[in-house]
């Protein structure tokens, strides 16, 4: 159903994921997760946590009891509609089921230190590109330079919650460690917010005052 509204950019920017195993065609489970979209070389990709698609975790031991291994992604995503103006647009909800493995080999990529990094990402170009909102798609975040104490906004769905109309939760947070420096020796940094367990997926995060750009201060 299309539906005309007002809502954040980088809401549109987020997506549900429900986690399924499949076996023989049926569906023996399913886990809730989140991601958002990332466009590279003009074909949009999903981010989303590694153990989303693997069942496992840094140690590449099963996450839970008892153990889950998904086959496939169901994929819930805003479809891109028309700008109606004055911030308002026309969007509607759709869904894509996408497998994680072909021939035996993953059909996604992780970060170049594995398991020790969270995080997969996956091409959604074929057989044609999804019609979604990215992150890059816009340019106010270029030049931003995040700062340790800047809040932020984690958007995505803890526990498969969600807002009306299948729009994200925002939950406030702040930037807990240097941002330029790695933790742990590890290429990532820390956000501190009242959160449960269930809203560590890499949510897409939003950046508020205070931060420097590079053309100065904001």
């Amino acid at each position: 159903m299309q539906t005309s509204s007002r809502i954040s950019f980088e809401s549109k920017c987020v997506c549900y994921i429900s986690a399924i195993h499949k076996s023989n065609g049926e569906i023996l489970g399913h886990k809730p997760c989140s991601g958002f979209f990332w466009r590279h070389n003009s074909v949009p990709h999903l981010i989303t946590n590694r153990h989303c698609v693997t069942g496992k975790n840094a140690l590449n031991k099963p996450v839970g009891a008892p153990p889950f291994f998904p086959t496939h992604l169901e994929i819930h995503y805003y479809r891109k509609r028309d700008s109606l103006g004055d911030g308002v647009s026309s969007f509607s909800g759709d869904a894509v089921e996408v497998k994680l493995w072909k021939d035996g080999e993953p059909d996604w990529l992780e970060h170049p230190r594995g398991t020790a990094i969270d995080l997969a990402a996956m091409s959604l170009g074929s057989p044609e590109p999804l019609s979604v909102e990215c992150v890059n798609d816009r340019r106010q975040y270029d030049g931003w330079l995040i700062e340790a104490g800047a809040d932020c906004f984690i958007v995505g769905f803890p526990e498969g919650l969600s807002g009306a109309k299948g729009t994200p939760i925002w939950k406030r947070g702040s930037i807990a460690s240097e941002p330029d420096l790695d933790f742990n020796d590890l290429p990532l940094f820390l956000c501190d917010s009242a959160t449960r367990l269930t809203f560590r997926q890499p949510s897409l995060w939003k950046s508020t005052w205070p931060f420097r750009s590079r053309g100065g201060a904001n």
